[in-house]
């Protein structure tokens, strides 16, 4: 884990064109990866974990028919390097913030990566794979075309912190964000290393 300046232009959005999203979600999660460079999508439906990946001017995603799931939707992420826009369901009604990073205040931030479910690959497609662990039935769909053979090297989600001080200098994480997912192999000199994917 290392640290590393970034500058950064946060936006907090409270609100944004609700019946846009709902009339279409998958229009309007394509057409917002596509103009605010977002490559990730991880949504949580009732019943279903939903993964996409931006392929040129395509949102592919896990399920097809994702306007299907939208009356089922909780909570929806669409993520990378640039930014996060995140939308969730409270109650009968979706809120939604976005952050973007790029000319501005210039803040301390660093990656953290969380470990993804699966150790080995059950099924690959050209663009999902379906992995389980070694001795378990529970299976999960990564938007990642293959698992590398080596037992050192697992899927990663990349969270970035972002760092702030309080009036006695104490530092704090300000904000969280989902910026990518990556490969994280055990190295030689027995640290992880993130590489993405």
């Amino acid at each position: 884990m290392s640290m590393q300046l970034v500058e950064k232009r946060q936006h907090i959005v409270k609100e944004f064109d609700v019946a846009k999203f709902l009339e279409n979600p998958y229009h309007w999660l394509n057409e917002q990866a596509i103009g605010k460079k977002l490559n990730w999508l991880l949504a949580h439906a009732e019943d279903v974990i939903i993964w996409g990946q931006l392929k040129g001017d395509v949102l592919a995603t896990s399920i097809p028919e994702i306007n299907q799931y939208a009356p089922h939707l909780r909570e929806v992420r669409l993520f990378g390097e640039t930014g996060e826009w995140l939308l969730w369901r409270e109650r009968a009604n979706w809120r939604g913030r976005l952050i973007e990073e790029g000319d501005g205040l210039i803040c301390q931030t660093y990656d953290e990566p969380h470990l993804m479910w699966g150790s080995k690959v059950v099924s690959a497609s050209e663009d999902f794979s379906i992995v389980s662990e070694e001795r378990d039935v529970l299976e999960l769909v990564l938007p990642i075309a293959s698992l590398p053979a080596e037992r050192q090297t697992r899927v990663a989600l990349k969270v970035r912190h972002t760092l702030d001080y309080d009036k006695d200098g104490q530092a704090f994480i300000d904000c969280s964000r989902l910026a990518g997912l990556g490969k994280l192999t055990w190295s030689d000199e027995s640290t992880w290393q993130i590489q993405d994917i």
